[in-house]
């Protein structure tokens, strides 16, 4: 069977036995091409041939969603409770639709969560110049709560402030509002204590986009698990593209292995996209992994179970997270009042095949 035939028909069975209701939003492309290890043509066949057959609506700008079934259950106009807004920062490629797993996960489960507690979800990106009260008023709509994700201008949260809509920062923390974050530091920590504890000395650390607050935690993460062991981590071994994509990963790599005069026994990458440039780039300069240099990602993303060797992982549990920010929100929806709290999710430690201890 063809690829683009086995993807149309998993995903046509997924929606008719109810795992993608109507009007739910489908995975990115992104996450098809890494679930099934195709290229993104033949993702995109798949979904031509959900549409030809009216399982899927493509909308321009924001993504792929299910169109099956709503003549039955799913078309009548419900009354909600309000509608909730799900605001993104534009990608770096000034896009303005989810590409990245992780947010897709995020939203999938914001999505959901809205749904099954009577309320209705807006999703956007939101640029410096742009306005949430000017958002409404095209929207013809009054956002009773806004969930904020990653990276987002403080002005925008101090604009909800100033309009009194109740909101909650995901992914990233700040003193305006109430913080639902992975507990990063934990789990960096984690991981360098693990690498060490199996025998590792030399390292090398690759950075995504050093000013987002999760790269910060987890290289704080990685130093004082290092500090604590009295292992020493040199500036030059701490690299980065200013990237959280695979060909970040691969180019910062591939220079480091050019540059450096020993190698390191294992790598830390801030998230897998980043681990499996790494690994592709170490496996280019003719090396092995682990049997030359170990490496461990971070997100335990699809990605992670389909790299070759399979990749060491910390999960960070994007599910809970999103429903911890959403219960967060509906208290205070409920009392009216902005809760500056921080809630640290806890990770765990996945441990595949890229990893081994030093004998």
């Amino acid at each position: 069977m063809f690829m683009y035939k086995k993807i149309f028909i998993d995903v046509k069975l997924d929606i008719e036995n109810g795992k993608y209701l109507y009007g739910d939003m489908l995975p990115s492309e992104r996450e098809f091409v890494e679930k099934y290890g195709v290229d993104r043509t033949t993702v995109r066949k798949a979904f031509e041939l959900l549409v030809k057959e009216n399982y899927v609506e493509k909308q321009p700008g924001k993504g792929s969603f299910v169109s099956y079934g709503g003549s039955s259950y799913d078309k009548e106009v419900k009354t909600t409770l309000g509608t909730i807004a799900f605001f993104l920062p534009k990608s770096n490629k000034n896009i303005d639709r989810i590409t990245v797993p992780f947010y897709s996960q995020l939203f999938s489960v914001s999505e959901q969560t809205c749904k099954d507690n009577s309320y209705s979800i807006f999703y956007s990106t939101l640029e410096e110049q742009d306005s949430i009260l000017e958002i409404m008023n095209q929207q013809k709509v009054r956002f009773v709560g806004i969930l904020f994700v990653s990276n987002i201008l403080e002005k925008h949260i101090i604009e909800a402030n100033n309009l009194n809509i109740p909101n909650v920062l995901l992914n990233n923390v700040s003193s305006l509002t109430s913080s639902v974050i992975s507990d990063n530091y934990s789990g960096s920590y984690m991981v360098a204590t693990h690498l060490a504890n199996l025998g590792h000395k030399s390292f090398c650390v690759l950075n995504g986009i050093e000013e987002y607050q999760t790269a910060k935690d987890r290289l704080r993460g990685v130093k004082e698990a290092f500090k604590d062991r009295n292992i020493d981590l040199n500036d030059i071994d701490i690299i980065s593209d200013n990237s959280w994509e695979f060909e970040g990963g691969f180019s910062a790599v591939s220079k480091y292995l050019d540059s450096v005069k020993k190698l390191p026994t294992a790598l830390i990458a801030f998230n897998d996209r980043l681990a499996n440039g790494a690994i592709q780039a170490i496996q280019k300069k003719g090396l092995s992994v682990p049997d030359d240099i170990s490496v461990v990602g971070f997100d335990n993303s699809d990605l992670s179970k389909y790299t070759t060797p399979k990749l060491s992982t910390v999960e960070i549990n994007a599910p809970f997270l999103a429903r911890v920010a959403f219960y967060n929100l509906l208290i205070q929806i409920k009392f009216q009042k902005n809760f500056p709290t921080k809630v640290l999710a806890p990770v765990n430690y996945i441990e595949r095949d890229s990893v081994t201890s030093i004998t």
